[in-house]
């Protein structure tokens, strides 16, 4: 960090490693137990929270092919878990709220920001156009 500026990776590189797949969350569900899909939802969360809107198209394609298995998991982490732990999800459902009301946002960062917040928001019925 001599340049003075933070480590930031493409959100892209860090997303698609630890997003689980749908082919790979059918193949392992017994392998993965609760307290890792726990720990993955709090991580997940917590990346969330840093996500700019400059990252939202890089996130476009990572959210599309496996909104459905990260919302399965998200629903689950923020039904069974205790109040110290979900406080991150409403943290991350907090600024993907306030990314999806950006001023400006393209048609494409919406719909990724929208993607996102319904990851982490529990009425999430009317966020994709």
């Amino acid at each position: 960090m001599k340049s003075g500026k933070p480590f930031r990776k493409n959100p892209t590189e860090i997303w698609t490693p630890i997003c689980p797949s749908q082919v790979i969350q059918s193949n392992t569900q017994e392998i993965l137990d609760n307290v890792t899909i726990d720990v993955l939802c709090q991580s997940l969360s917590h990346l969330a929270t840093l996500v700019r809107r400059e990252d939202l198209i890089a996130l476009h394609e990572v959210l599309v092919f496996r909104m459905d298995v990260l919302q399965q998991h998200m629903a689950k982490f923020s039904r069974d878990a205790p109040p110290e732990k979900s406080a991150l999800l409403y943290t991350a459902a907090s600024h993907c709220s306030t990314l999806l009301q950006s001023a400006g946002l393209n048609t494409g960062e919406h719909n990724s920001a929208a993607m996102l917040a319904s990851v982490f928001l529990l009425d999430n019925s009317n966020l994709i156009e």
